[in-house]
């Protein structure tokens, strides 16, 4: 009974810090929307300017026969109490890369868990990074890690970049998503904001489109990266919530049948203890 309602206001703590957590990042993926649609309404109307794709190819596209240097980045969380979301990512993304028609070649681990259910499963991250609170608060530090990738990206270092992790779906389930970051393909994006309406009439070009375009695209393809942590972030703090509102729940039924068997105990002790002074005194037969 002490164990339990000392750590009763834990599960309270943790289940609030989670909620705290989970509604930032979703008031976060809502500004970030509307920053992505105007991206991609710059990137449409810019696009037709262009006289061949931009960026869409290696700088030095010529490799031989060297096989694709391709990519599966898993973002996952930095602590634990969120259930098997890690495994199950792992699981999950070891089946899509196995179904891939091209060999991935590298793995990635965003978060401390994540890189070691991915060891535990024998896929040893070539790469991976702690998943700080400054990645999920600040824009520009995705920004400037995508930098580094496109760059790897124009350099011929790695040939698909494709962003694996888990949302959180209406209905509460959580959903296993692949994102491809490169090569950028903004044909690709057409399904995805077929709908978004044109806020401006066209603009009028009087400088270099492609540096626009270049432009433009390193902040849609850093905003998919941002959009994709925060879509984890919600469904690991929200797999969190649920996970502690469930055992605080427990916790409060197991003190409450605690309790019950405390008071019957009390009461029979009583009782006996009645029954005793009763017989010493005469009152009731010890027959």
């Amino acid at each position: 009974m002490n164990n339990l309602q000392a750590i009763e206001p834990l599960l309270g703590a943790l289940r609030t810090i989670s909620m705290g957590t989970w509604q930032m990042a979703q008031n976060k993926l809502q500004r970030l929307t509307g920053f992505q649609e105007n991206y991609y309404q710059i990137l449409r109307q810019i696009s037709p300017l262009l006289s061949e794709k931009a960026n869409t190819k290696h700088a030095n596209p010529s490799k031989g026969n060297d096989p694709d240097n391709s990519v599966a980045l898993l973002i996952g969380t930095e602590r634990g109490l969120c259930g098997k979301f890690n495994e199950n990512l792992a699981t999950k993304a070891l089946e899509w890369m196995e179904s891939q028609s091209t060999p991935i070649q590298q793995v990635w681990a965003l978060g401390a868990r994540m890189s070691h259910a991915l060891t535990v499963l024998g896929m040893m991250p070539v790469w991976s990074a702690p998943l700080d609170s400054d990645l999920l608060n600040a824009y520009r530090q995705a920004y400037l890690i995508t930098q580094e990738w496109i760059t790897q990206f124009e350099t011929a270092q790695l040939d698909r970049l494709t962003v694996l992790y888990q949302k959180k779906r209406s209905d509460g389930q959580l959903q296993f998503t692949a994102v491809t970051l490169l090569p950028f393909d903004l044909t690709e994006q057409d399904a995805a904001m077929a709908s978004t309406d044109l806020h401006w009439p066209p603009p009028i070009i009087e400088t270099d489109p492609r540096g626009i375009y270049d432009h433009i695209k390193s902040h849609f393809i850093a905003s998919t990266f941002y959009r994709a942590l925060l879509e984890s972030a919600i469904a690991e703090h929200s797999s969190r919530f649920l996970l502690m509102e469930e055992a605080k729940r427990n916790s409060d039924d197991i003190i409450t049948s605690l309790n019950r068997a405390l008071n019957i105990e009390r009461k029979r002790k009583i009782t006996s203890e009645m029954q005793e002074l009763a017989v010493g005194a005469g009152l009731i037969d010890n027959k």
